[in-house]
Parts: C-alpha cells; sequence; structure tokens
C-alpha cells in the first residue's frame, strides 16, 4: 500500500508539472480569398449559406514553412484568414476525424485527386462538395445540405459519403494513412483538417512521453527500493 501510494503521488507532481509542456503552437497562414469558392445552401444552428472549399495554407516558418491543403472541421467557428497559431492534433482529436480524413485522403483535389483537364468550375464545385462530405462526417444530425445547392455539387457530395459507407462495407477502409493528417486547433477560429506529411508537431505529444517515462522511473524506482528492503 505505501509503495501504491508513494507511486501515485509521483505520477501526480509527472501530471501537474508536465502538462503545460504540451505540443507548442506552430503558424498557420491561409492562403486566398474562400468567399470565391462555391455556395452550399446548409441548415447548422439555423439556415445559412455558406462558402465551402479547399483552404490553400503554408504550415511553419521559415525554412521549415511547406505549402498544404485543409477543410474545416468546425462550424460553428469563424474562418481565420492570414496568420494565426495552431495547436496540431491527431484526427481523433475531433469525433469521426478518421473518417473525414479518410474522405480528405481519398478525394481531395489539392492532393491529386480530382479529374484530369477539368475546369475552374468543376474543380471548385468538387472541393465544395468534398467540405461538404467532411462537415457532414463531422456533424451529423447537426448538418443538412438543403434542396438549393447546385446539382452538380450535391451529386458529388453524396459520391464522397456513398465512398466512404461502400469502403466501410466492404472491408476496404484503411485508415494507414491517418499519420499524414493533423487537425490544427485553436480556440474561436475554425479547426481545420489538413495535410501534415511529415507530421511536424503532432502527436505524440512531448508532455505524454514525459509522463509516461516518469511513471515508469518511479516505479523502478520504488521497486528497487522495496527489494534492498526485504
Amino acid at each position: 500500500m505505501a509503495i501504491a501510494k508513494k507511486l501515485s503521488v509521483i505520477i501526480t507532481f509527472c501530471v501537474l508539472v508536465l502538462t503545460p509542456f504540451s505540443v507548442g503552437a506552430i503558424q498557420l497562414q491561409t492562403v486566398g480569398d474562400p468567399t470565391t469558392w462555391s455556395t452550399a445552401h446548409i441548415e447548422f444552428n439555423g439556415s445559412h449559406v455558406y462558402y465551402a472549399g479547399e483552404f490553400e495554407l503554408i504550415l511553419g516558418q521559415g525554412s521549415d514553412a511547406f505549402d498544404t491543403v485543409g477543410y474545416c472541421v468546425e462550424l460553428d467557428e469563424p474562418i481565420s484568414i492570414g496568420f494565426y497559431d495552431a495547436e496540431l492534433k491527431s484526427v481523433d482529436f475531433k469525433d469521426n476525424g478518421m473518417d473525414a480524413a479518410w474522405l480528405m485522403n481519398e478525394y481531395a483535389y489539392g492532393l491529386g485527386k480530382g479529374p484530369a483537364n477539368a475546369g475552374i468550375n468543376e474543380i471548385m464545385n468538387a472541393k465544395a462538395a468534398l467540405q461538404l462530405a467532411i462537415w457532414e462526417t463531422i456533424h451529423g444530425a447537426d448538418f443538412t445540405l438543403l434542396s438549393d445547392t447546385a446539382d452538380s455539387i450535391e451529386n458529388l457530395y453524396r459520391g464522397y459519403l456513398n465512398g466512404l459507407a461502400t469502403a466501410k462495407s466492404t472491408g476496404t477502409y484503411n485508415t494507414d494513412f491517418a499519420n499524414n493528417f493533423s487537425i490544427a486547433h485553436q480556440v474561436d477560429v475554425q479547426d481545420l483538417l489538413i495535410y501534415n506529411p511529415d507530421n511536424s508537431g503532432a502527436v505524440p505529444e512531448p508532455s505524454t512521453i514525459l509522463l509516461v517515462g516518469c511513471g515508469l522511473i518511479a516505479f523502478g524506482l520504488i521497486r528497487r527500493r522495496s527489494n534492498k528492503k526485504n
């Protein structure tokens, strides 16, 4: 009992001391103007018209910065245009985040998954449809696509969702890609699902590694002392 109590005290200390040292913020820059995207009529906490599309992003700073793409996974926060700091999380940070990442991995135009020689309208509609499918996946019953959305967008949107459902039902749903994606999280700003192939700054978090290591070391020291007394 004494050993267990000492172990509990040490681990609690590690939690209090090491928790602040979670993943540091990384700079994210949105490129382009979302008001040029295709519009979609959806219902989310009331009826609204939303611009829907694919974010062009710059992740990181200086020589470590690289161009990437992303999609919104949050409808109840505003879009941040320009520079902001975000904390990178694993896709599991969001409910159904893995499914959203599957959709992006499978269909994102910015990842080379769009039709060849597509016109600008076709490209924009494909990006909008994927954004809608991701919102549907994340928000479920809280999200409704309204009937006055363009048929060309709605058909693609339903095709993407059917692709996800088919993959799950046929056993071809594969999540090996998950480490190539992260959730860029920031309070009061829309969370974005981003393509992050080198997994910069994402999980595992340093605090988690240190906490586990601290606990194992503490357990070993206490056990060693116990063996010496015996």
